[in-house]
């Protein structure tokens, strides 16, 4: 009778580690995100089935950068299961993004996202961001404050009314011209000197 526990407690073993090795594949719907991961990271061939992503593939987990800037991506969905990426470029063109989620990328250190037509942004979960490009976007709220580690922001060009930085103690640069902003208090910045913002904003030190 033990014998046979025993024996049935190790099939369910192996059975739970064939499940966990497995390969598990999701779907990339956007072709040209497809080729910008393949010429970004070419161990990444590996780890599609045509359309479709390894998502528990080595590559994957092992993907740190992707420089994918101006590839006429449209979609990034997929980019969620590089869970490991600390560098992200996707700047736009031609064909540019209309919603970028990087909310479960929590290891991003720089992300640049200039030039799409991006209304919103959350970088929330990115606690790890040092820097944070989004310029010629349609961001009406940028909310950094768990972004405590942020170093640089060029936000400039978006149609921000309002930029809150009191939770940014490292910020050293600050581009936000060119959007609404009618104040700017960087009293609890102390290592921003002069932020490039429009003249006639009122700055509060």
């Amino acid at each position: 009778m033990r014998k046979l526990v025993l024996f049935i407690g190790l099939c369910s073993l192996i059975l739970s580690c064939s499940e966990e090795t497995a390969p598990r594949y999701v779907k990339i719907n956007d072709l040209n995100f497809i080729t910008a991961l393949q010429r970004a990271n070419p161990n990444l061939l590996q780890a599609f089935k045509g359309d479709s992503l390894e998502i528990n593939h080595m590559a994957v987990g092992n993907t740190v950068e992707l420089y994918i800037n101006y590839k006429n991506i449209a979609s990034l969905q997929g980019l969620e299961y590089f869970k490991n990426l600390e560098i992200l470029e996707c700047r736009g063109r031609d064909t540019k993004l209309t919603s970028l989620d990087v909310t479960q990328n929590v290891n991003l250190k720089e992300l640049f996202c200039s030039g799409n037509n991006l209304h919103s942004l959350d970088v929330t979960q990115n606690v790890n961001l040092e820097v944070l490009g989004c310029t010629f976007n349609e961001l009406t709220f940028l909310d950094i404050s768990q972004n405590v580690k942020l170093e640089s922001l060029y936000c400039s060009i978006n149609e921000l009314t309002t930029l809150d930085i009191s939770k940014n103690p490292l910020l050293i640069d600050l581009y936000c011209g060119i959007n609404k902003l009618t104040t700017l208090d960087i009293s609890k910045n102390p290592l921003l000197i002069s932020p490039f913002v429009d003249a006639d904003v009122v700055i509060t030190r």
